[in-house]
């Protein structure tokens, strides 16, 4: 990254700096127009299946129903079956919100035990003949989820990561015009890079 320690493309041309991510793989071009050098403009299997939300019928609730069309758009358009559900701690709430006011069952001791279970047999959902557990990703926004087809991404590694040590130590001094910090950094770089061969299979919501 940069003097601040940020990693995005700098330069001219742009260098990147991160692994591209799943807001640049699962999109229609409206935030990545360009996808691996492939301009995204009238290439519909370059193309990612974007659900809004926040339009009728689905008010911007994470619901079974919202989820399944979705899942039939990326296999109308896209020839998709997603494999996994990604979406943030809030998406869950609202899919358990949606779901728990048509499962609930009267315990006729008068108790009641309230919460919700994630991770591992956490909330699932049928897409066809599929049952797919939703995961929550810690990083992910608050707004958004993602129907992923596994198959459809890989990463690729050229070496592994090294760091530079021409100078015989991977430890520089910090320095600026002003002079030497008692700080040191050291450098090094890998070559990754992830990468969707089919965005038309996935969607976003």
């Amino acid at each position: 990254g940069d003097q601040a320690r940020d990693s995005f493309p700098y330069g001219s041309p742009g260098t990147t700096q991160e692994i591209t991510g799943l807001l640049g793989a699962v999109d229609d071009g409206n935030v990545v127009a360009t996808y691996m050098n492939i301009a995204r403009a009238n290439q519909r299997l370059w193309q990612g299946q974007m659900i809004n939300a926040a339009a009728a019928p689905f008010t911007g609730v994470l619901t079974d129903r919202l989820m399944n069309y979705a899942d039939r758009q990326s296999g109308k358009r896209g020839g998709g079956k997603c494999d996994v559900i990604v979406t943030s701690n809030s998406g869950y709430d609202s899919y358990w919100g949606s779901l728990k006011t048509n499962t609930m069952f009267p315990d006729p001791r008068g108790s009641f035990t309230a919460g919700r279970k994630t991770g591992a047999g956490g909330l699932s959902i049928i897409l066809g003949d599929r049952v797919i557990t939703l995961k929550i990703a810690r990083k992910m926004p608050p707004q958004m989820t993602f129907g992923l087809q596994t198959d459809t991404f890989k990463r690729f590694s050229l070496n592994q990561w090294q760091w530079i040590d021409q100078t015989g130590s991977i430890w520089r001094g910090v320095s600026d015009s002003t002079g030497y910090f008692d700080i040191y950094t050291a450098f090094g770089c890998m070559y990754e890079e992830l990468f969707c061969s089919a965005p038309a299979k996935n969607w976003r919501i």
